[in-house]
């Protein structure tokens, strides 16, 4: 959509008696001029006939023709969030959105560059109730770590097509870097989110959401206190928080969910003790028949893990590429660096010899080699100095796989065979088959004894995840989460 589309996408509704004011002051002395206006076209006219001498903001919430004071505050179309990079070296765009999104995941319509930061907005209906608005708006710049002197009532934003005269000699351009239509959240809405992050299992969503550990945390009863304890530890501990921020939430689960909690000092013991053991205590099926039927009670048969192995959700940028890649006759006939150079081209669809190099690491004969042998197999082909991928890019069938493991296995951060064990691991989950330590050997060509290793090495940097029996053995390490 036209950039030039940003203000009706922001203000489509103002009222007959809501303004928007607009102060300019001027890059030298300071002086003020303001004006309330009410359509895109005054707006517009003010910004361009005072840009080359003022710095010109606008009011986010809307006045009542007044001022700017909090109670002429009485209507809003959208939240905003100012990200000043000031002396820090800004970052780019995408980058910055893929980090919010990490934290809350919003769509955000509009994102200006202010000359030093960017200005983010969230498009919501039209509301009245201003205070509701300001606390909404103060919640999401606590979360997303925006810059909290913007998070007024009375907040004033750079006006779009204005110049930043912060520094008179080298003025910056204020510019829309996109605009685009939007389903508008209601307040409600983005209450309920923001309050969903303050549950608990929030933290399991990444890593396997599993029924039982919702339920677990509701309260158990006395004769599973300790087992659900465990379990829970082992959960939390896993997605990676520390320790006392588990303790904090466990015991608040032990004093005001639980049928009975337990002593505080009892309570504290236990803690320590499942917080040092090294028991994987996060599977679907227990060898012990008693704690099996523990489980049980807390289970749930719609369980989505429940006898099969799911995708775990990425916590790094995902890239998709051809199914065919990752099926077992494809890996095998290629090495780790090979399938990892392959996914790279694939998603560049086509890149230099030069960049290539850049980014692989790889000596000049080794690279060489991998590109005939790419070809030969016809993934590839070559044109003069550029790469291209012969696979079409609506390819029917895709996997989707972390595009910084790729970039790890290019560069020796992630060995070959890593890799491809992982790429075997996906291609088995997006099947909907377990993959068993025999069934990836098999895929790969290699003995057990040679898989088993690789295995070892990739739960412990949480490529994979562990979904299978307690026993921590080869037998059973690869019914796994992949993440």
């Amino acid at each position: 959509m036209s950039k030039n589309l940003w203000f009706q996408y922001t203000n489509p509704v103002i009222y007959e008696e809501q303004f928007i004011q607009l102060t300019a002051f001027h890059k030298m002395t300071g002086e003020a001029i303001i004006v309330q206006v009410q359509n895109e076209s005054d707006f517009t006219s003010f910004v361009r006939s005072h840009r080359y001498d003022y710095n010109i903001f606008y009011s986010v919430g809307l006045t009542d023709g007044n001022g700017r004071k909090e109670k002429n505050i009485v209507g809003a179309n959208f939240i905003v969030l100012d990200f000043d990079f000031k002396e820090h070296a800004k970052k780019p765009i995408n980058r910055l959105t893929e980090e919010l999104k990490e934290i809350l995941n919003l769509y955000f319509y509009q994102i200006v560059d202010s000359g030093h930061g960017y200005h983010v907005y969230i498009a919501i209906e039209h509301t009245n109730d201003v205070e509701r608005w300001n606390n909404v708006t103060k919640e999401l710049v606590r979360i997303y770590g925006a810059d909290e002197k913007a998070a007024l009532i009375t907040q004033i934003i750079r006006a779009p097509g204005s110049l930043n005269w912060k520094d008179p000699d080298t003025p910056l351009s204020v510019n829309v870097l996109y605009s685009k239509p939007s389903n508008r959240y209601t307040l409600s809405a983005l209450e309920q989110k923001l309050e969903e992050l303050k549950r608990p299992m929030r933290f399991g969503k990444h890593v396997d959401n599993k029924p039982c550990i919702d339920n677990m945390l509701k309260g158990v009863s006395c004769g599973d206190r300790n087992f659900a304890m465990g379990r829970l530890i082992y959960h939390f501990k896993l997605n990676g928080f520390a320790k006392e921020h588990i303790y904090n939430i466990l015991d608040n689960w032990n004093k005001n969910k639980n049928e009975e909690p337990k002593k505080q000092s009892e309570f504290k013991g236990e803690f320590e003790t499942y917080w040092a053991s090294e028991m994987p205590m996060g599977s679907c099926h227990v060898s012990n028949p008693f704690f099996q039927e523990k489980l049980n009670k807390y289970c749930d048969p719609q369980c989505p893990l429940k006898g099969k192995v799911v995708i775990r959700k990425a916590e790094h940028t995902k890239m998709a590429v051809p199914a065919i890649y990752f099926e077992p006759t494809a890996v095998r006939n290629l090495n780790g660096k090979e399938l990892a150079i392959l996914c790279y081209i694939y998603k560049k669809r086509s890149v230099t010899i030069s960049q290539l190099k850049k980014v692989s690491c790889i000596c000049n004969n080794v690279f060489s080699s991998y590109m005939r042998h790419l070809a030969q197999c016809g993934y590839i082909r070559r044109e003069g100095n550029t790469v291209h991928s012969n696979a079409p890019i609506n390819f029917q069938k895709k996997i989707e796989v972390a595009e910084q493991y790729v970039l790890n296995a290019m560069t020796k951060e992630m060995s070959g065979n890593e890799f491809k064990v992982y790429a075997m691991v996906l291609w088995y989950n997006s099947e909907n088959k377990k993959p068993t330590l025999q069934a990836v050997s098999s895929s790969l060509g290699l003995d057990k004894s040679n898989v088993s290793p690789v295995v070892n090495k990739l739960l412990k940097k949480q490529i994979l995840y562990d979904n299978s029996s307690l026993h921590n053995t080869a037998g059973n390490i690869m019914h796994r989460l992949s993440a």
